[in-house]
């Protein structure tokens, strides 16, 4: 009786030392699978910041483009996940002209149109080169488009 006893009290020890580090071990799981869990919240729950990068009243000259370029990485470092930019196309006012006078939407500031090859933020490659840095740095860009205003046809002759 006492062999008995002691066997079964044996079998008794051994499944409850198993029991534990079969618990202990799914506990580590569950707890590794939580960090994970809680990391892919953290990331899909980030506060993301769109930064309006033009103002109605930004200074001619084709700067605008070099300027995102120049900063596409401080901007990421502060937190700015998006840029929201001006038209990129010519508008009738050349190189002094926002975006929202439409003239040419397929022109970037690429052609001699309007006495300008620039629109009023800059060339064609200066923007593609805005767009690369900015994506660069992680920083997603969204473009303008002004799609209703269309004043900026040649005048007709004859």
């Amino acid at each position: 009786m006492k062999k008995v006893f002691r066997v079964l009290w044996g079998i008794i020890l051994i499944l409850g030392l198993v029991t534990g580090c079969i618990n202990e071990e799914t506990e580590l799981k569950t707890e590794k699978e939580n960090n994970l869990a809680m990391k892919r919240e953290v990331s899909s729950s980030q506060n993301r910041t769109m930064m309006q990068f033009f103002h109605w009243y930004y200074p001619n000259g084709g700067q605008l483009w070099e300027e995102v370029s120049e900063k596409a990485s401080e901007l990421s470092e502060t937190g700015v996940t998006a840029l929201w930019l001006p038209p990129a196309y010519k508008g009738t006012g050349g190189a002094f002209d926002v975006g929202c006078g439409v003239y040419d939407m397929y022109d970037l500031g690429e052609f001699y149109q309007k006495g300008t090859v620039s629109t009023k933020y800059g060339t064609k490659d200066q923007y593609l080169k805005a767009i690369r840095d900015a994506h660069s740095n992680n920083i997603q860009v969204y473009a303008d488009v002004v799609f209703n205003h269309r004043g900026g046809a040649e005048a007709k002759v004859g």
